[in-house]
């Protein structure tokens, strides 16, 4: 029985060793592939850094560029108000000078016409004497 013991706690062991040269192996192969994956990270790393140094510099000049375009469309919108203004108070002053200088001038264009009738009038009477 003694010996019994011996062969299956040597078997066992034998077992243990294999087991722990697999797993030996399995750790060296893992190595390796982190190894790889480590270079493939810094690849992507070193590829990936300008362009995104690149895409964070276009967006700050997009940034600037659209504060700038608020700036002038502000400007814009203020010039065009102060046009809208003074076009109100061209379209009051013509208003206020129509009513001011209408009335005189028909009165005018009025007593032009009857002193034209009346040159009529009297051209006709005297071709007639």
């Amino acid at each position: 029985m003694e010996i019994a013991k011996d062969i299956i706690l040597i078997i066992a062991l034998l077992s243990l060793i294999i087991v722990c040269g697999y797993l030996i192996q399995f750790l060296q192969e893992a190595k390796r592939s982190l190894s790889t994956l480590v270079q493939i990270a810094h690849k992507v790393e070193n590829t990936t850094k300008p362009a995104i140094d690149q895409l964070q510099t276009t967006l700050v000049d997009t940034s600037q560029t659209l504060q700038s375009v608020q700036k002038q469309l502000s400007t814009i919108d203020d010039t065009l108000n102060q046009f809208k203004e003074i076009a109100q108070r061209v379209n009051e002053l013509e208003a206020k000078l129509q009513q001011k200088i209408e009335k005189p001038i028909m009165q005018a264009a009025g007593i032009f016409a009857g002193v034209a009738s009346a040159i009529d009038t009297f051209a006709s009477e005297f071709k007639k004497k």
